[in-house]
């Protein structure tokens, strides 16, 4: 909203591609901030769209299990991703996502792989940042938000609408078929049934979750 002396923010919205660009605005009077008595653009140039998506995400572990919640990002693009002042459902996060890799988001509670070691997000996980993530078995949202605030990406699930979430699939993660996909039909996430690297009990056994968390 207008604050006097804060920068004038303008965004695009592509109806055709469901999409928010920023831009970089090069003012022809005035410096662009509010309060200025006249302020006029002489150009605007479109900032490239982030290519960092949601990719999975896992929403409650079965009984007994230790699997945190968590999300996963992919960037499909071919240049590394600052993340700096990058926000997901209000939490922050730092580094950086390197092109065409997964990053995992996940909490306090471990991951085991088959030999039954204790792999902790944001410490000896590999691609892991610790971000204190709760999700709803049923209907929640994840939102992913740059440094500006601006919108990223933005899934919204419900078991009402054909998502493959809520108690008959607990201890499923939540995938999506390809990045470049709209990732608000429910059509293109399916339950997973893998056995992830991550998804073990402590004692080594392969355990009643199936997800690919970092894969």
């Amino acid at each position: 909203g207008w604050v006097s002396g804060n920068p004038v923010v303008i965004k695009i919205w592509d109806s055709s591609e469901e999409y928010e660009y920023k831009t970089s605005a090069t003012w022809s009077t005035g410096v662009g901030v509010f309060g200025e008595l006249i302020i006029a653009v002489s150009e605007l140039e479109l900032q490239s769209s982030p290519t960092v998506v949601i990719n999975e995400f896992f929403f409650r572990e079965t009984s007994g299990s230790s699997v945190p919640d968590y999300v996963e990002l992919v960037n499909f693009g071919d240049e590394d991703v600052d993340l700096t002042g990058w926000t997901i459902n209000e939490e922050e996060l730092s580094g950086s996502i390197g092109a065409g890799s997964y990053l995992l988001l996940a909490g306090e509670d471990p991951f085991f792989n088959a030999d039954g070691d204790e792999l902790e997000s944001g410490d000896n996980m590999p691609n892991s940042i610790f971000v204190d993530l709760s999700l709803s078995t049923s209907s929640d949202e994840i939102v992913l938000l740059d440094g500006t605030g601006g919108e990223v990406d933005y899934v919204a699930y419900d078991d009402d609408t054909g998502w493959p979430v809520g108690s008959s699939y607990r201890g499923h993660a939540v995938e999506l078929s390809d990045p470049y996909s709209d990732n608000n039909d429910p059509s293109n996430w399916a339950s997973s049934e893998a056995e992830g690297t991550y998804m073990y009990t402590a004692d080594g056994d392969a355990g009643e979750d199936f997800g690919t968390p970092g894969e």
